[in-house]
């Protein structure tokens, strides 16, 4: 090679000007060093994170020195290094950086090692200090791993998070086995994953609701390690039980319904009658195999569920089998049996002061109240729900108890206040709550179409039944009643529109991100469409007509026997579904539209 111009168009070169550049400023690519950096990125065949690790060591090498040391360090791991394969070229540069490291990076790196897809300091502290190695000196030990590419560091949204690459965790993974600590620190991994989802499952009605599920999200993968390692691990059955048992929201509401079955099943089988949460874990797996319609598996779960509640006298968990109970109840046809049921346990649950249990109670208790043509009785228990969820500060279920009141609504023939009750459900933007998201979708198909709005009910149609399936299961899984309702609706839109217009609707609703169908059910026009009237509904249509003839919210009011609240409402909605800033830009569009409709 001619030059350092020549030797530094290629990749490999670069990375490695880059990342020495990085560690040491004052380095550079020039006449008196090219061929010795083309030569190291040779000797690791181009590999970035081999070259990544050795272009961290010119700190305080030369290129030279630095190829030599290299060189030295291959030829101890093949007869013959010019034929050296890739595997062990990496391997021997990553031990080549462990023998480079100080003790307490060898130390920090191999009990890291159990962590899976990166940790933070918090966790790295909890997991890996000791006497040794003391909590306060972990950060400069964890800024030591990044400066040598040995860990590499992301921002997220409220901290730094460290990952390996997997090869360097490997080679952490297998000091730990000969330093003989590596059941010791599987076991503190495990534990503190353990307590993240204890806090999880207490913080699930309080206002931390929401971070401390998306913070079992942002773990899933090392939670899913230390589950499967206690479940492996002779004598650690009972925490993998646990951690199950704790997941409970995440399995049926984060959209992991098919993963949490197969966790329960799993923790189940591995442990006996005697493990303290194994009534919690078959209430769960109740709930997920109710979810999937899977009668006979719920069934099965809470037979065994009550009957170790009983033998335990533990009401809270006897109860919560009872509402599920009174759940299958209502989802064969049976709606005064479950009224009777949930009532029952409602009660038990005030007293008790479990506000995750008094909700989730409650919004059962609206469904069958609805179906038993109890709209009165349902709206007490959705304003007592609503109560009780303002004061936790939690949310889910106050948007469960919302959709389930406009679906009350809906079967009474209240159309406006169904939509404007799921639409407010809707609105709070829970991204956790995946099974409710598509319940919510699923009822503003029905009232859309109920209102006649059948491209718009045809659109959420494909939308929502795409987001069924990713869930693992569908709404007939959700008893009869609404397995009628989707049935009829869907029914109804073939018959009011043509097959080509129906699947069209139906496909462009498939197409949307999840996101992007909810943004449509909330009014938002989808992506490049003009401000379209068929947008809107027919009262919306008309408010916005009156509103281009120039009359007040008042005299709206007036003139269609509306309150100024409702009118109001409906027009906060034309104005986000048109795309439109200001009652200006409504009364305009309006105005120059009955013009056109007018031959003007």
């Amino acid at each position: 090679m001619a030059d350092a111009a020549e030797v530094r168009a290629f990749d490999g070169v670069r990375l490695l000007v880059a990342r020495a550049m990085a560690a040491s400023p004052s380095f550079d690519l020039d006449q008196s060093n090219f061929r010795e950096v083309a030569a190291v990125c040779s000797r690791l065949e181009g590999w970035p994170l081999a070259i990544e690790l050795a272009a961290s060591q010119l700190r305080s090498l030369t290129p030279a020195q630095l190829l030599e040391t290299l060189d030295d360090r291959l030829a101890l791991r093949s007869k013959d290094p010019a034929t050296i394969a890739r595997h062990t070229s990496l391997r021997a540069v990553i031990g080549w950086s462990w023998e480079l490291c100080e003790p307490a990076a060898r130390t920090l790196w191999q009990r890291a090692s159990p962590f899976a897809d990166g940790f933070d300091l918090d966790a790295a502290r909890h997991v890996c200090s000791d006497e040794r190695l003391p909590s306060e000196e972990i950060w400069r030990v964890l800024d030591s791993l990044v400066s040598n590419s040995i860990l590499v560091a992301t921002r997220g949204p409220s901290s730094l998070r460290f990952r390996f690459l997997e090869t360097v965790r490997q080679f952490g993974r297998e000091q730990l086995d000969l330093s003989a600590e590596r059941l010791h620190y599987d076991r503190r991994h495990r534990d503190y994953f353990r307590s993240m989802t204890a806090d999880a499952a207490r913080a699930w009605d309080t206002a931390e609701q929401t971070a401390s599920i998306r913070k079992i999200r942002a773990e899933k993968a090392n939670i899913t390690r230390a589950l499967g390692w206690s479940l492996a691990t002779p004598g650690e059955e009972e925490a993998g039980l646990e951690i199950a048992a704790h997941l409970r929201y995440h399995w049926a509401i984060d959209g992991s319904i098919r993963d949490g079955r197969r966790w329960l099943e799993r923790a189940l089988d591995a442990t006996t009658s005697d493990a303290g949460m194994r009534p919690t874990a078959l209430w769960v797996l109740a709930w997920v195999t109710i979810l999937q319609g899977d009668a006979g598996a719920c069934s099965a779960a809470l037979d065994e569920a009550r009957e170790l509640a009983l033998a335990r006298d533990d009401r809270i968990a006897s109860t919560r089998a009872q509402v599920l109970r009174a759940t299958a109840s209502l989802w064969v046809g049976d709606a005064q049996d479950a009224v009777t049921s949930l009532r029952s346990a409602l009660e038990f649950f005030r007293g008790a002061g479990d506000a995750g249990a008094l909700l989730f109670t409650s919004m059962m208790l609206i469904l069958a109240l609805a179906e038993a043509g109890s709209a009165e009785e349902a709206d007490s228990v959705a304003t007592e729900a609503l109560s009780v969820s303002g004061r936790s500060g939690e949310l889910w279920g106050r948007a469960q108890s919302l959709w389930a009141l406009g679906y009350c609504r809906w079967l009474a023939g209240d159309l406006d206040a169904a939509h404007t009750l799921v639409e407010s459900s809707l609105n709070l933007r829970l991204d956790f709550d995946q099974t409710g998201t598509a319940l919510k979708l699923e009822t503003l198909v029905w009232v859309a179409a109920s209102r006649r709005e059948y491209e718009r009910a045809a659109t959420l149609l494909g939308g929502v039944q795409q987001l069924w399936k990713r869930l693992g299961t569908s709404i007939s899984a959700f008893g009869i009643h609404f397995a009628r309702h989707a049935h009829e609706c869907e029914e109804a839109l073939r018959l009011t529109m043509s097959a080509a217009k129906f699947d069209s609707r139906v496909a462009a609703g498939r197409a949307l991100h999840v996101e992007e169908l909810i943004d449509y059910a909330l009014g938002k026009a989808l992506a490049n469409g003009a401000p379209d009237e068929r947008n809107l509904t027919p009262r919306e249509n008309e408010v916005s007509r009156l509103v281009g003839e120039g009359f007040s919210t008042v005299e709206i009011a007036e003139r269609l026997t509306l309150s100024v609240r409702t009118v109001e409402g409906h027009l906060t909605h034309a104005l986000a579904k048109l795309g439109f800033r200001s009652r200006t830009q409504l009364a305009l569009w309006a105005a120059k539209r009955s013009a056109a409709n007018r031959g003007m």
